[in-house]
């Protein structure tokens, strides 16, 4: 890792790209762990031909929203999901898709997350793996739509 002036790290993918590391601070962490943990949920490719991992958050503020995406170095997708039923508010999503951005935000996440949590989360992987290793699976990252 360099570290920079701004006091982030810049870690290299395998592509030799600078990617943000986000917040290393503990505190930050812990929130974005604990924040995870109430809002979020995390995929892995169900379906014959789909994509792959998928971390994603959905809350109705925004900010909160924005505080984890810089806490995980800016690597979220951003959308506004419609309301579902008329009586919903518009819901704001966050996903990580690229699969080295989500290897990265577990990896930042980990030591602060449920054992549950990190059950179904390993549990995602090897699922991952094994439809990566039959070629269902989709890798996003390193040359796939990777946002680094």
């Amino acid at each position: 890792l360099d570290q920079t002036d701004r006091g982030t790290d810049i870690a290299r993918t395998q592509t030799g790209a600078p990617m943000q590391v986000g917040s290393l601070d503990p505190i930050e962490l812990a929130w974005a762990a604990c924040f995870y943990e109430g809002e979020g949920n995390f995929r892995a490719p169900k379906h014959q031909r789909c994509g792959g991992l998928r971390l994603a958050i959905a809350q109705v503020d925004s900010e909160s929203i924005h505080r984890f995406n810089n806490i995980m170095g800016g690597t979220c997708h951003f959308y506004l999901r419609k309301p579902r039923q008329p009586h919903h508010y518009p819901c704001h999503m966050a996903t990580i898709t690229c699969f080295e951005h989500v290897q990265h935000a577990v990896c930042l996440l980990w030591r602060h997350l449920s054992k549950r949590r990190r059950t179904q989360i390993a549990a995602a992987f090897t699922h991952y793996f094994k439809a990566f290793r039959e070629g269902r699976a989709i890798p996003r990252g390193r040359y796939h739509r990777c946002k680094s």
